[in-house]
């Protein structure tokens, strides 16, 4: 235990952390399949430490893949919606933008306590500020792009 590991050394082993938290397998697990499986002989703080890492990795995939998703079902409510206009389908269109206005978390709930009706916005929890920002740069090439398409149609 008294050795220091390389950073090559370290980076494989949060790799195989990573791997077994992926699998499912919690930290009780994972400290008894270091102890039993593993030559590394390092401390419980240790492997507490590689989890730590690994779970961060974790998180910015799971971020990344939120904007993604994100900007995917974005993406497709827009090309459903440019679609259904031009064939002048408003009943299609409305629907669509009752999604989009979901997806922005411009959603109204309307509630009733003992005959007042109250309206509340539903917060947005699928996206932080700073996610929001994030794909609104990428989004802009797109909507360039999107403006010179419809230019050039024909009417």
């Amino acid at each position: 235990m008294g050795n220091k590991s390389t950073h090559a050394e370290t980076q494989s082993r949060v790799a195989t952390i990573y791997r077994l938290l992926l699998n499912g397998l919690r930290r009780r697990e994972i400290i008894q399949y270091v102890s039993e499986n593993t030559d590394w002989g390092v401390s419980e703080r240790s492997v507490d430490n590689y989890i730590k890492q690994a779970t961060a990795e974790i998180s910015e995939i799971n971020k990344s893949e939120k904007i993604a998703a994100y900007g995917m079902a974005r993406r497709r409510l827009d090309d459903l919606y440019f679609k259904s206009m031009k064939i002048n389908d408003y009943k299609t269109c409305l629907q669509i933008q009752k999604e989009l206005n979901d997806l922005e978390g411009m959603k109204i709930v309307k509630t009733e306590f003992a005959g007042n009706v109250q309206f509340q916005p539903v917060p947005n929890d699928v996206l932080t500020s700073e996610d929001w920002a994030e794909y609104t740069r990428l989004r802009r090439d797109e909507i360039k792009q999107r403006k010179r398409e419809l230019r050039n149609e024909p009417d």
